[in-house]
């Protein structure tokens, strides 16, 4: 279905497991990973928080818009993860035989990071 167990997913089926993909979803996760950075007070009283946005892309790989699909249940730790978003401007095209599957952008999950 796209999606892997980091949270890092696009539409369409049978994407999964391919090596090409699993390659590239690690490298755009790792981007958004990058520009995360929630308070670590917040991540400590609350180890368990997730977000998810989608992330919208054109065709060049320019980012062009997010929203907020699941909200954490705190505002700031939301906020980071809207800012990471945001810190992106480009990301690398996938392989060629993916493109349609990411033209709608990408459902990204954002994890408290270790602390």
């Amino acid at each position: 279905d796209g999606t892997n167990e980091d949270g890092f997913e696009a539409s369409g089926s049978g994407i999964a497991g391919d090596p090409e993909w699993e390659r590239y979803k690690r490298q755009i996760q790792a981007i958004f990973d990058e520009n995360f950075d929630p308070l670590k007070a917040v991540v400590r009283a609350n180890p368990d928080l997730v977000a998810v946005l989608h992330v919208a892309i054109d065709a060049t790989g320019r980012v062009t818009g997010h929203r907020v699909l699941e909200p954490s249940g705190n505002p700031s730790y939301d906020r980071a993860a809207e800012a990471a978003a945001e810190a992106v401007t480009k990301l690398p095209l996938p392989p060629e035989k993916f493109r349609a599957r990411t033209a709608d952008g990408f459902t990204v999950v954002f994890e408290a990071p270790p602390l």
